[in-house]
């Protein structure tokens, strides 16, 4: 028995799971890719026409379909439409089942982030979506409250997160039966995540190679640069293949005005509330030394980050659906009244703790469905 915790990014998608059956009750994160842990928040086309796996590359993919949630302008992928909310339910339903084929047996709960920005409709497509492909009791959570699922201290917590393509700064506050609620969010004025960092740092080498020139990617470079002073570039210059020697110091010179940026925001949801007892950091380029700098340079309180940020949400998504159980001879000292804590999961309110797809009304059955496929539906 395990819960399921899905955290969908805009450039990658990551899960987490909990078990229920004493083995170790801490969420961990799972391998959704043969080489990664996360996969691309992308669908490829099969040739029946059919999006029924998550890839990177390739011409029949779709992308950026989870940040136009609430568009109603279609997606078009060869000369057919789909709806944003129909191919990030479709992307869910195919991680459920690729934790069901591990695990042998589908989850007693599935939690799933959105980001903290997002308002009622939003999360009401989304939920229909879900329904639509089987997932009926799929709770969603906002991002910021996932980050910050078990945190010890303070009533108060300050979010921000920052990963592949985005960022977003958070507010949050503590509730009384222990989880949080979302009190403000936004994101800086022009998107910024980890890939910007890397594009600065491939036009700097650009400059240094007179001619056209091809870069190997950027996010090697910057991951290196997060632990070591200094790194090298290999390029494909005119002349031949380039190795350039590049700096800490150089790079953060280069990404300076963007992590500026991220920062500014953060400090604007920070005026809007409360003080927060600390900061947390999560999404794989809050890995950055500057980044952490930086905050803690504006910011009094302690700013906290664990060791591996990418993996933050999923892993306090999963804690979350774990509260959703709550088997009380395993969960008693974490949440001990059962009833109070349904209460509080129970509600449709996307700053809440949890929205929960709210109660169908009757309906008349007239005739069977046929089974679905996986695969998203076309509009």
């Amino acid at each position: 028995m395990y819960v399921l915790g899905i955290d969908i990014g805009t450039g990658a998608t990551r899960a987490a799971v909990s078990r229920l059956d004493g083995t170790w009750g801490e969420p961990r994160p799972v391998a959704l890719g043969t080489r990664s842990r996360a996969v691309a928040t992308a669908l490829r086309l099969t040739g029946d026409g059919q999006l029924v796996e998550p890839g990177d590359s390739g011409p029949d993919l779709v992308r950026d379909f989870f940040r136009r949630v609430g568009d109603e302008v279609p997606l078009v992928l060869d000369g057919q439409p789909y709806l944003p909310s129909a191919l990030t339910a479709d992307l869910v339903d195919l991680v459920v089942g690729r934790v069901e084929a591990v695990e042998g047996q589908p989850a007693q709960a599935v939690v799933v982030t959105v980001p903290g920005t997002w308002g009622p409709h939003r999360t009401r497509l989304l939920h229909k979506a879900l329904r639509r492909v089987g997932l009926e009791q799929v709770a969603v959570l906002p991002a910021p409250v996932a980050a910050v699922e078990g945190y010890p201290d303070g009533d108060t917590v300050a979010v921000f997160s920052l990963g592949a393509t985005d960022c977003e700064c958070a507010l949050v506050g503590r509730t009384g039966a222990g989880g949080f609620d979302l009190l403000a969010c936004a994101e800086p004025t022009e998107p910024v995540g980890g890939a910007d960092f890397d594009d600065a740092l491939m036009e700097w080498v650009q400059e240094q190679v007179s001619g056209p020139v091809v870069c190997e990617r950027g996010s090697a470079a910057r991951e290196a640069l997060s632990t070591a002073s200094s790194t090298t570039v290999r390029a494909l210059g005119p002349d031949g293949p380039v190795t350039l020697a590049v700096s800490r110091d150089q790079f953060e010179e280069l990404i300076g005005p963007l992590v500026d940026g991220t920062v500014d925001a953060l400090l604007a949801v920070l005026g809007s509330g409360p003080a927060p007892a600390g900061v947390r950091l999560v999404g794989g380029a809050t890995a950055t030394p500057l980044v952490r700098r930086r905050i803690e340079e504006v910011v009094a309180a302690a700013v906290r980050v664990t060791e591996h940020p990418a993996d933050s949400v999923a892993l306090g998504a999963a804690a979350a659906a774990r509260r959703l159980v709550d088997p009380p001879d395993a969960m008693a000292a974490y949440r001990p009244d059962v009833a109070e804590a349904e209460s509080q999961l129970s509600t449709v309110d996307p700053g809440g703790d949890l929205a929960l797809p709210p109660p169908r009304p009757p309906v008349v059955i007239t005739a069977l469905e046929p089974p679905r496929r996986r695969g998203a539906r076309r509009l």
